[in-house]
C-alpha cells in the first residue's frame, strides 16, 4: 500500500524506538498476540467484545512493530475486529482538531497506562465512547 512512499512500510522495525519492545522480540510477540486473540475470540472465552478490542489495541501499540504508523495500525485492527462483531466503526477523535484535544489525549494515555498494569476497563470505555450510537 505504501511501498512507493516508504521502503520500510509493512516491514517490522529493526531498530529500537522510545516505545515498544526490542526489535528481536517483535515476531514472537505478534505470534503470541495472534494466539491470545484466537482464544479471546473463541467460544471458550466469555471476554466482552470491548475488552477484546482494548486488549488488541493495547498489545499492538505496546509491541510497536513498525517504524511508523503503529497507532493507525492498532486502530485499523480494532476497527476490523469490532466491525466483524457487528459494531459500527469507531469514530476516533481527531485530537489535533478538537477543542481540549489534550484532555482526550491524556484520558487515552492514562487508559493505556492502566492497561499496561492489566486493567483494561478505562481503555474499553474509551473505545466504547468512540462508537457511534446504534439505531
Amino acid at each position: 500500500m505504501f511501498g512507493s512512499i516508504w521502503d520500510w512500510a509493512g516491514k517490522y522495525r529493526t531498530s529500537p524506538v522510545n516505545l515498544g519492545v526490542d526489535p528481536h522480540l517483535i515476531r514472537d510477540l505478534v505470534q503470541a498476540l495472534c494466539g491470545d486473540f484466537a482464544y479471546w475470540d473463541s467460544n471458550e472465552s466469555s471476554m466482552p467484545t470491548l475488552e477484546i478490542a482494548a486488549r488488541l489495541q493495547h498489545r499492538v501499540t505496546w509491541i510497536h512493530p513498525f517504524q511508523n504508523g503503529n497507532g493507525r495500525h492498532a486502530r485499523l485492527i480494532t476497527d476490523i475486529f469490532l466491525y466483524s462483531r457487528g459494531f459500527p466503526l469507531p469514530q476516533w477523535p481527531q485530537i489535533h482538531l478538537i477543542t481540549h484535544g489534550d484532555l482526550v489525549r491524556n484520558d487515552y494515555i492514562t487508559a493505556m497506562k492502566k492497561a499496561d498494569e492489566g486493567d483494561f476497563t478505562d481503555l474499553a470505555r474509551f473505545i466504547g465512547d468512540c462508537l457511534p450510537q446504534r439505531t
